[in-house]
């Protein structure tokens, strides 16, 4: 049970959900990775139904300071900036340099010299902003949502060129931004009538104040927040 903790951010994916408490533990419900065991050597490929919210521990017992849940996938920043990706990996999107599913916490070791403040799974592909600034995504590229210029899948974290004179991601704490207000993001540039793919970012005409994220990602697309507090999309 969650009555004992104090909770400080919550994630819900497809079908799973995330807490993070204020001692920095992770637990987690829902539709998850099947843990090994003795008889049941691990694999990201099997799946159960955990009812009751179960910990999830970070190797070397890292301290959790945030996670987010995309379809199938799963992401967690430690306190001290490392990342760590599990879940299903067929579409390059835990950032390990395969499709190859994880069925426990992974580092993702291509980041490893970068200090990861906040991370967001989409369907089927993850974003990650360090605390350089710098934004970086892989995984599905359809649809353009890595913001790579291209439609092919990344299987490694790649880091995104942003517009002119607005190229970082606002470098502060982070919290989650509400699915629900992204997609009224999405609408707003929809309703010019654009239905062409944006596989670059580009800013878009809204001026978001005091908000604390940096990047989410929906089904077919993606946003940043930044530090000049305009809103980049693609």
């Amino acid at each position: 049970s969650l009555a004992s903790h104090r909770i400080v951010s919550v994630e819900c994916g497809y079908r799973a959900m995330a807490a993070v408490t204020a001692r920095g533990r992770l637990f987690m419900c829902g539709n998850l990775p099947r843990l090994p065991d003795a008889d049941r050597p691990a694999s990201g490929h099997r799946w159960e139904d955990v009812w009751t919210p179960l910990e999830t521990r970070l190797p070397d017992g890292l301290l959790v300071r945030s996670a987010s849940c995309g379809n199938a996938h799963f992401a967690a920043v430690s306190t001290c900036g490392a990342l760590f990706t599990w879940g299903n990996g067929s579409n390059g999107q835990l950032g390990h340099g395969s499709t190859a599913s994880e069925s426990l916490p992974r580092q993702v070791l291509p980041l490893q010299a970068e200090k990861i403040i906040a991370v967001s799974c989409g369907v089927s592909m993850t974003a990650a902003v360090a605390e350089s600034g710098a934004l970086y995504t892989w995984g599905d590229g359809g649809h353009g949502r890595l913001g790579h210029g291209k439609l092919q899948r990344c299987i490694l974290p790649r880091k995104v060129t942003l517009p002119p004179r607005h190229g970082r991601v606002a470098a502060v704490s982070p919290i989650t931004l509400c699915a629900n207000m992204l997609r009224r993001l999405g609408q707003t540039c929809c309703a010019n009538n654009i239905l062409s793919l944006i596989r670059m970012p580009q800013i878009i005409l809204i001026r978001v104040l005091a908000l604390r994220a940096q990047v989410h990602c929906g089904v077919n697309h993606s946003a940043v927040v930044l530090e000049s507090g305009e809103v980049c999309t693609f």
